[in-house]
């Protein structure tokens, strides 16, 4: 089976500038960090204004300060959430890069900011690297999927050196539960763990290089395969301007399957929200049965979606949503520096905006929950930050009504 490692997106807390995913991964250095620039998106002012929904300000200037979090502003992007409006950080010390293990320390914030380290079971093997490639946070567990590289030399001859794939449970109160080890004849990329305790998994078919989105019983076995249709991915404009250089793999062209890596599952209630960044698609609600609903979001002219903020199923959606030439930018350079984005309330049912939400405080990149019918932030303030205020520097949670 071939393998193409990947990492999350990393966001510099204070500085909102993004890293993604590339061939060798490893977490970013300080020297990453890039100056602010301006959005590579050209529209125009009748661009802005055309079908402008009304706006919603929402100051989240104030925070609760956090103890117990890493004294680190390097965490993996986007912040995680569970339905519950419990907000996941994973933190990243870039000192430990030659450990063999590509994977941050893992903290939730709950809303009234209590915080909970959640230890995950990573094996330890000698010459093998170990990459966390998802992590989601369900109702009643949290799903990390993983794989282990064994390291080969010119001694190990023909050693298998095929990736091995695991998922590590563990409690919402931050306690290891179990670890899955997964025998599937696919490559699993994202999870994401039901109400059932049966996980959903998108990965790529290995013959035909196509994503495939299936079920999988509580002990990680193969259940069956949920309809994925590839065709609208490779009918969507944006998403053929993103990926016209197909990833090439075994000899063939996977332009179908290249979307797939950065697709995403996020949770909603119960339910499963399962999107594509960077494109008009539909926002597929999926449950034990397979594909719900799938809400086709009407975005202003320009706008893309780039991330539905995780929430309750009584709630509204809030989309982060960005221009194309952002997106072309981060897939371009692995690296985009303060992307122009928005955020817009929409109606779940009928997809249609309510209303745009301009943030003060901090940026729209930065919020991680919509769940409570609120926005949550989590801050990290250097000392920079806080030299002519009370404040002192470190993490805070802002949270306001929405």
């Amino acid at each position: 089976m071939t393998y193409r490692s990947f990492l999350p997106l990393f966001l510099f807390a204070g500085l909102h500038t993004f890293g993604q995913q590339s061939n060798n991964p490893t977490p970013p250095s300080k020297s990453q960090v890039k100056a602010p620039a301006q959005s590579t998106a050209n529209t125009s002012a009748e661009d802005e204004q055309e079908d402008a929904p009304t706006v919603r300000t929402i100051d989240l200037s104030d925070g609760k300060p956090l103890t117990g979090l890493p004294n680190s502003p390097i965490v993996g992007y986007p912040a995680l959430c569970s339905s519950d409006g419990t907000t996941f950080l994973e933190f990243y010390n870039t000192s430990a890069q030659s450990s063999g293990v590509v994977a941050g320390q893992l903290f939730s914030i709950s809303e009234s900011g209590e915080i909970k380290k959640i230890h995950r079971n990573l094996p330890v093997q000698n010459k093998a690297t170990i990459y966390v490639l998802s992590t989601y946070p369900g109702e009643d567990a949290i799903a990390t999927l993983f794989s282990v590289i064994p390291q080969t030399s010119q001694k190990d001859g023909e050693r298998d050196n095929s990736p091995q794939y695991y998922i590590s449970l563990s409690k919402r109160n931050g306690e290891f539960s179990k670890q899955l080890p997964l025998s599937l004849r696919f490559e699993p990329l994202k999870v994401a763990v039901l109400e059932s305790g049966r996980f959903l998994m998108l990965g790529i078919e290995p013959l035909n290089h196509q994503p495939m989105l299936a079920l999988l019983d509580t002990d990680g076995t193969y259940l069956r395969s949920l309809d994925l249709d590839p065709r609208p991915i490779a009918g969507s404009e944006s998403l053929q301007a993103l990926y016209k250089n197909p990833v090439k793999r075994s000899g063939s062209l996977d332009a179908s399957a290249a979307p797939a890596r950065d697709a995403v599952f996020t949770p909603y209630g119960n339910k499963v929200l399962f999107f594509q960044p960077g494109s008009d698609l539909p926002v597929r609600i999926l449950g034990e049965d397979g594909e719900e609903n799938a809400v086709h979001v009407s975005l202003p002219k320009n706008y893309l979606l780039e991330y539905v903020l995780p929430s309750s199923t009584s709630d509204t959606w809030v989309i982060r949503s960005q221009r194309l030439g952002d997106f072309m930018m981060l897939r371009s350079k692995g690296i985009a520096t303060n992307p122009k984005q928005q955020l817009f309330e929409v109606d779940p049912l009928t997809g249609n905006v309510l209303h745009a939400l301009q943030i003060s405080g901090t940026q729209p990149g930065e919020i991680s929950c919509a769940a409570d019918k609120k926005l949550s932030a989590p801050r990290y303030l250097s000392r920079g930050d806080v030299k002519d205020t009370d404040k002192s520097a470190g993490w805070y949670l802002a949270s306001q009504d929405r």
